[in-house]
């Protein structure tokens, strides 16, 4: 009885053991899994930082453009060519694309893969509500600047071509500046008196800075996340 009950123990502990080493592996699996991933995402949010960053930039330079044609008005000034250069950035609302294949594997392979609760929070509410929050933004700005931006500038967009070299010093340059095609401005007496104009541009720039700390917004959250993975994956 002693050896055949010493002989069931010895089974058990065995079945146990090789429990305890199988799930050891499978750990290491999913652990490597998850790493694999979070590099992944890791790696798409370096590209939307980047996109980010030239977004920003654009953006703020739709203020400064807004601004000042609101303040050519204002302070009733005389024509210049380089108004041609705001008037291009009145309408200038940046598309946001975001990488999101890392994150769609970490879906399809189960949110609960990443261990560290604090890392996959900033991941979910980055991707499930800051993200969606700027492409929602962007739709709504999209559909403002068809229907009451659009018109107007073109009306007023002349036919004489500028290059990046004669942009205003109070905008700022940003190298991918220098593929984009600048022109003057026409109608200037017109445009002086244009109110529905003026209205939208005065729209246009309180909804570009709604727009504008928005991203500045995702823009911290991104990089925060960075650096949540940077702990992580060393």
């Amino acid at each position: 009885m002693v050896y055949a009950i010493g002989e069931i123990i010895l089974v058990v502990v065995g079945i146990l053991i090789a429990l305890q080493v199988n799930n050891w592996n499978e750990g290491l699996k999913d652990r490597e899994k998850e790493l694999l991933i979070l590099r992944e995402i890791r790696s798409d949010l370096q590209v939307d930082l980047e996109e980010f960053e030239r977004n920003i930039g654009h953006l703020e330079n739709q203020q400064v453009a807004s601004l000042r044609m609101l303040e050519i008005v204002k302070e009733d000034l005389a024509y210049d060519d380089s108004y041609g250069f705001y008037l291009f950035y009145l309408r200038m609302f940046p598309r946001f694309t975001p990488k999101t294949g890392g994150y769609q594997l970490l879906q399809n392979r189960g949110l609960d893969l990443v261990s560290n609760d604090d890392l996959r929070r900033a991941i979910t509410d980055l991707y499930e509500f800051g993200y969606p929050y700027i492409r929602a933004k962007e739709a709504d700005l999209k559909t403002f600047y068809a229907t009451q931006i659009d018109s107007f500038i073109n009306k007023y967009t002349g036919t004489k071509s500028y290059t990046a070299e004669n942009i205003p010093k109070d905008l700022k340059f940003h190298e991918d500046m220098a593929s984009l095609r600048f022109v003057t401005m026409r109608g200037f007496d017109e445009f002086k008196k244009d109110f529905d104009f003026h209205a939208a541009i005065k729209y246009a720039q309180g909804d570009g800075a709604s727009y504008l700390f928005s991203h500045e917004y995702s823009l911290r959250d991104i990089t925060n996340l960075l650096e949540k993975l940077k702990a992580e994956l060393e």
